[in-house]
């Protein structure tokens, strides 16, 4: 908890002091994966990686910059043979470490997340809509996930991507949150991730997307704690796909690390040229990352993040939520 509320300070002294601090930190791990989802390309052109004492590294940097939070991402983190090791020299740094997986490996490597703080699982409706998308086997691979997890001790957040095939069953994910008393956070296809030959396939029409997000804010409005967006941050999913200019928390609060060490502003290539934590530092990359705003930003997390900067309080006691619970 201190982690986070020290993360929330990083926020305010951006906002009022100009102080720039990578206080949270995406960081793909690996852009391999076990799973095709039909609606990912990231797996089709996986980027070199770091190795073990390359991210050790990196994390020292990390730790000397005082970032508070860490989400380990992929591809899918659980490919990497030394993901056990990263997790536990991060929780040793003291920093707040999540996980975002699909959880096909987790059964095997449960004693992995022993000292992961939180493990985020992507889950897009009932077995068959999910399935369909994400392969065979994924549902129940999720919930054996959440057992697992919470036999470890390990806080659990669910994420669904509304998308053409689950626009009229989504509810069944919050149905399960209510059922293991998680929090699910839901957010639209994000474009430049998608398999160009089957975008077309799983773009959910304007229309029928707007009424999804209508039913999630009308339930927000009446008190569902397991909506893990804020109220501030569905009414701006409500407006995809129409561009919309936010204030980028990347360069401010936040940066991702790709699987090569490349730093920049979100998962789109929009970092500097050369920004390497590698090659130039942490310190040196962050600070080349110039603080803008963004009109495509539909990644619920990083508008969440933006919306604190702007102090909303609303979205502030949600970040906090998103995380704590």
């Amino acid at each position: 908890m201190k982690e986070l509320l020290h993360a929330g300070l990083a926020v305010l002294g951006a906002r009022f002091l100009n102080k720039k601090s990578p206080a949270i930190v995406s960081w793909s791990l690996t852009d391999k994966c076990d799973r095709h989802c039909v609606y990912c390309n990231r797996w089709e052109s996986p980027q070199a990686e770091l190795n073990t004492e390359e991210v050790f590294s990196v994390l020292n940097q990390l730790s000397d910059m005082k970032t508070r939070i860490i989400i380990f991402t992929g591809g899918e983190p659980f490919v990497r043979q030394d993901l056990k090791e990263i997790i536990n020299y991060a929780h040793n740094k003291g920093i707040y470490t999540m996980l975002h997986t699909n959880a096909g490996l987790l059964s095997r490597r449960a004693g992995d997340i022993r000292n992961l703080d939180k493990i985020i699982f992507c889950i897009l409706g009932p077995r068959k809509v999910n399935d369909s998308l994400r392969g065979d086997g994924a549902y129940d691979n999720v919930l054996s996930g959440i057992e697992i997890a919470r036999s470890y001790g390990v806080k659990v957040g669910l994420l669904t991507v509304l998308c053409r095939q689950n626009l009229d069953s989504f509810e069944h994910v919050l149905d399960l949150s209510k059922s293991f008393d998680v929090r699910t956070v839901f957010q639209p296809l994000v474009s430049h991730l998608l398999n160009p030959g089957n975008a077309c396939l799983v773009l959910p029409a304007e229309e029928q997307y707007r009424k999804a997000v209508h039913r999630l804010i009308s339930l927000k409005m009446k008190g569902d704690r397991h909506i893990n967006n804020s109220l501030s941050g569905l009414k701006h999913l409500l407006l995809w796909p129409d561009p919309v200019r936010v204030k980028c928390p990347g360069g401010f609060v936040y940066c991702r690390i790709d699987a090569k060490g490349d730093i920049s502003y979100c998962d789109r290539p929009v970092g500097p040229e050369g920004a390497n934590v590698l090659k130039n530092g942490l310190s040196r990359s962050f600070s080349s990352l110039v603080p803008r705003f963004c009109d495509s930003c539909w990644c619920a997390m990083r508008v969440e993040l933006g919306n604190c900067i702007k102090l909303d309080m609303g979205c502030l006691f949600n970040f906090l939520e998103m995380n704590l619970f």
